[in-house]
């Protein structure tokens, strides 16, 4: 991973082999960023994504391997309780299905490895984000009243 910093933006690119959620949180983290916009392209060779069902408050995971190439990213990164960078990422990708034919699936990102090169643009916020659990709709949602 490397990456530079302008004022208000983070330009990161994650390596082969490398985690896209946990590397964005590193980051973050050295960086002492609190909410950020995320995008970004790129490839991978395993992804997990989830699907949330609200009527039995789950997220089902879904696992793929393969030439994954990411078509798009696009996220947000906030922090947890305990003040530590909590990235929430959505992400879309191609690939080739067991008929040659060009598919494309996204969602919920858990997890994804690089397999080539990820380029991502955090785009800094200049104030505090935390995200809460919040127990009607049963999921962490942005606390903009909850920060410092």
């Amino acid at each position: 991973m490397e990456y530079r910093r302008t004022k208000d933006n983070i330009f990161l690119r994650i390596d082969r082999d490398e985690p896209i959620r946990q590397t964005i949180e590193q980051v973050c983290a050295k960086e002492g960023v609190r909410a950020a916009a995320v995008d970004g392209i790129g490839a991978c060779d395993e992804i997990t994504l989830s699907v949330y069902y609200p009527k039995e408050n789950v997220y089902r995971p879904h696992v793929f391997k393969g030439t994954l190439e990411i078509v798009s990213l696009t996220g947000n990164v906030t922090t947890d309780e305990e003040g530590k960078p909590l990235s929430h990422i959505h992400l879309s990708f191609s690939y080739i299905d067991d008929d040659g034919r060009l598919a494309y699936t996204g969602g919920h990102l858990d997890e994804a490895r690089i397999s080539y090169t990820g380029e991502l643009v955090l785009h800094v916020a200049d104030f505090p984000i935390r995200r809460q659990f919040e127990p009607v709709r049963q999921i962490k949602i942005w606390d903009f009243d909850g920060n410092d």
